[in-house]
């Protein structure tokens, strides 16, 4: 709503400006701000970007196997299975078992097995820095082991959305798992980058070789780090992590690999939204362009394409009866839970991972979450976006619905169905992460704060319309399903209006092509109008800004400029301040 006013004054012919609204001085609110991040997060990475990689440290991975009369079912998944979010071009069997030569698995804890014995303590890796972000912390715990054949192998490869004209670092922690002592040739891994620039996919680039020394008396790890700096057009980068070793005896080349990290080298989320009532949402998307190809086979639902999970942020456009959206950037890195601060004016959200129950890949083996993982909360600007470290006491889950309320507290509640909401207090010193116990089972796509009730609404999949109690986690169901066609169209993104008018976007149909839609939703029946039709996503997640009373922006424009009557040297100029 605009609400206009007029004012004249003489001999002032100046151009049209807006004027900036501060609710307290500048660097005062900045450095609030970032005594705040302080507290909520652990170690500090202001200044680096989010982490760009899936599922490095390996904290998903495949069933261990069946057992029947205490015997475990063996399984092979081929080359190109998604394994959870990272794939290998060397068949994947049983998660923490021995794999023969030419297998990959992921191993938890340690792996003592004849040809290969690697010794995980948590003293292995450094402690965690600005430089050195996600080296460490306690509870790394899992890694994927390689036993080596004759044949150079491709181990592990992940496409990954970067920003164009921006330096990135990749580094990754490795360990020669041959016995110590052995005496052979020292294994090698080769990190390799594949580019797509302006739809052109460019040739492999070896970005380094490491070669991991034979141990004398002590298994160790050690931290390889390698940089590049991605064209003007580049928005995706496959990784390859490669054994270039050929052998007679294939014997030697046994490594094991983990925290597969990358990271722009500098990020800066820049100037703060404007809280104006606007509406802002993140899209979850595959990259136009595929950059390698394997090829399906009876154990692949699909050929692993080379798309790579693009998270990327985007305006909505309310000006007319019908929606649209404006794209604002690509973050670089796959997240959820949305939500928009009031008091400073920045979007934040929460690294998102893949599912963690169910099959992937059509291999009939689920991906679970071991407890390697770990959740980071970004900041987004105007200008960027920037990691601010990791969340302490949070547990690792699918944090897909988040949103803040007037008093700078998030609320968090996880994709999957369970009766715990999260309460992370940005108003205290030191921030607390307190669970919320809810009176029933609900898994949440989204919610949002009414700014008029105090409640928060979310929607499930596939379309039931909740409200809840912040204070007391009563929930209360009010349709089922929200939509009629909810089935095809999973609500992905919750927003509120600063008068209580409750909105939601469908992402479109789950595994098809159609495109998604923007509803208004009757909070007290659930009854939905279509307002407009708009692209499609894999996931989404909606904040808005429903504070406004405390941010207010006000835009003076010029109206018009006329002579004196009499006074050829004077003139009255009219200005409207526009309030919005």
């Amino acid at each position: 709503m605009h609400h206009v006013f007029s004012s004249t004054a003489s001999n002032e012919p100046r151009l049209p400006r807006s004027i900036g609204r501060e609710s307290q001085p500048r660097c005062l609110r900045e450095v609030w701000l970032w005594l705040l991040l302080a507290l909520v997060a652990g170690p500090a990475m202001a200044g680096v970007g989010p982490q760009a990689v899936q599922n490095g440290r390996f904290a998903l991975t495949p069933g261990t196997g069946t057992v029947t009369n205490g015997t475990t079912t063996a399984y092979s998944l081929l080359p190109g299975t998604d394994l959870g979010s990272w794939y290998s071009g060397r068949p994947y069997v049983n998660t923490d078992s021995d794999p023969a030569r030419g297998n990959v698995n992921v191993q938890i804890d340690n792996a003592n097995y004849a040809g290969s014995v690697v010794q995980r303590t948590f003293s292995d890796f450094s402690a965690p820095s600005a430089t050195n972000p996600v080296s460490s912390t306690t509870n790394i715990n899992t890694f994927l082991l390689y036993k080596g054949t004759t044949a150079a192998a491709d181990i592990w490869y992940q496409n990954i959305s970067v920003r164009p004209s921006t330096t990135y670092t990749v580094s990754y922690w490795a360990s020669n798992a041959a016995p110590v002592g052995s005496t052979g040739a020292a294994p090698q891994l080769q990190l390799k980058a594949t580019y797509a620039n302006g739809g052109t996919v460019q040739a492999a680039t070896v970005l380094g070789t490491a070669t991991l020394a034979n141990e004398a008396t002590t298994d160790t790890w050690t931290q390889y780090s390698y940089t590049f700096t991605t064209a003007a057009n580049t928005t995706n980068v496959e990784l390859r992590l490669s054994d270039p070793v050929t052998t007679t005896t294939g014997t030697s080349n046994t490594v094991a690999v983990t925290a597969i990290v990358a990271r722009a080298n500098s990020a800066d989320a820049g100037a703060a939204f404007s809280c104006n009532g606007a509406f802002y949402q993140i899209r979850q998307t595959n990259v136009a362009t595929p950059i390698n190809t394997v090829a399906a086979s009876a154990n692949t639902t699909a050929a692993y394409s080379g798309y790579g999970n693009s998270t990327r942020i985007f305006s909505v456009n309310r000006g007319t009866a019908t929606y649209s959206t404006s794209e604002i950037r690509d973050l670089g890195t796959t997240v959820n839970a949305l939500s928009y601060e009031p008091n400073n004016g920045y979007i934040y959200a929460l690294t998102y991972r893949g599912n963690a129950t169910g099959t992937t890949g059509g291999d009939g083996n689920a991906r679970i979450a071991q407890s390697s993982s770990y959740v980071e909360i970004i900041k987004v600007g105007q200008d960027g976006v920037e990691s601010l470290g990791f969340i302490a006491n949070l547990p690792v889950d699918q944090w897909a619905a988040g949103t803040v309320d007037r008093g700078l507290t998030l609320y968090l509640k996880s994709q999957a169905t369970g009766n715990v909401m999260y309460k992370l207090d940005l108003s205290k010193a030191p921030v607390t992460v307190t669970p919320l116990t809810l009176s029933t089972n609900v898994d949440l796509f989204d919610m949002a704060f009414d700014p008029v009730t105090s409640q928060l609404f979310g929607a499930d999949y596939p379309g039931t319309l909740y409200s809840i109690d912040p204070n007391t986690g009563v929930v209360n169901t009010i349709a089922n399903p929200a939509l009629t066609n909810a089935t095809a169209d999973p609500l992905g993104s919750f927003f509120f209006d600063i008068a209580g008018n409750l909105y939601a976007y469908g992402n479109g149909a789950t595994g098809g092509t159609a495109n998604g839609s923007f509803y208004t939703i009757n909070k007290s029946t659930g009854a939905t109008t279509v307002l407009s039709s708009v692209s499609r996503a894999t996931n989404s997640d909606g904040a808005s800004c429903i504070n406004p009373s405390e941010q207010v922006d006000v835009v003076k424009q010029l109206a018009s400029v006329a002579t004196v009557s009499g006074n050829v040297n004077q003139r009255d100029v009219t200005f409207n301040l526009y309030l919005r």
